[in-house]
């Protein structure tokens, strides 16, 4: 019920959300987008924490379609932030990981040093430096 109001809810503020998004900076949105993200990743922690503590899926329990909707309308608001990225034509995250990776890869070449990417959960990438020696 609360994912149907989550769609609802898109089909109704779209239009606006898109509109003050185009108005933002290529750094807003970003800053915005990332913002979302880290929403999503706290409601998605607790949509999951029932299943890594080796309980039911969350739709098996009660109270956890306010979570479900929740995380469904975050997730919306991430795609209408992404798509006014793509069409103010804003470098993209990905493009941003290739240049990161690719001054990494210079930088290993210091001896006893690399840099490997995680991705601890989500899709949120990240770099952890290794030292010789740890």
């Amino acid at each position: 019920m609360l994912q149907d109001a989550a769609r609802h809810i898109r089909e109704r503020f779209e239009d606006h959300d898109t509109r003050f998004l185009a108005l933002m900076t290529p750094e807003g949105r970003a800053g915005h987008l990332r913002a979302l993200r880290m929403v999503y990743d706290h409601i998605d922690r607790i949509w999951e924490a029932p299943k890594r503590a080796g309980g039911p899926h969350p739709a098996e329990l009660g109270g956890y379609g306010s979570v479900a909707g929740l995380r469904d309308l975050v997730d919306l608001l991430i795609g209408h932030a992404e798509q006014a990225q793509d069409s103010a034509g804003d470098v993209s995250e990905n493009y941003r990981a290739r240049m990161v990776a690719e001054r990494l890869a210079a930088a290993t070449r210091e001896p006893g040093r690399q840099f490997v990417f995680v991705a601890p959960r989500g899709n949120h990438w990240r770099y952890e430096d290794f030292y010789e020696g740890r």
